[in-house]
């Protein structure tokens, strides 16, 4: 997704991306996504968005040190659903709620079978 928009379309393609799992995830594709969805939250001012933006950069320095600690990404990525759940309930992830709920389940799915819980 090229746009600096949050679009329900983008959400389907970052499913769709995370849906083989992310161990199959290129490294490359994973950061983009990453950096790509923070930007994106970022740009939109929203407050609410901002701890998800915040829980995406997280992951992108874990990404990229040294030493990946499964654990620790695992954590993050719960985290990060938990907070996609959460605004899928707001009136802002409302109109996508399905969408941010099947995100949501990715990313907590994955964080709970890296971190081993």
């Amino acid at each position: 997704m090229e746009s600096n928009q949050v679009t329900p379309e983008g959400i389907d393609e970052t499913i769709s991306t995370l849906d083989g799992g992310l161990r199959n995830l290129a490294m490359n594709v994973a950061l983009n996504q990453i950096e790509g969805w923070r930007l994106r939250l970022e740009a939109t001012g929203v407050p609410e968005l901002q701890p998800i933006a915040d829980g995406l950069a997280r992951l992108q320095d874990n990404l990229t040190s040294d030493g990946v600690d499964p654990g620790t990404v695992g954590g993050i990525l719960t985290d990060l659903g938990d907070q996609v759940r959460g605004l899928a309930s707001t009136e802002i992830g409302g109109p996508v709620s399905g969408r941010l709920e099947a995100l949501a389940s990715i990313l907590s799915d994955e964080g709970r079978r890296l971190s081993g819980s």
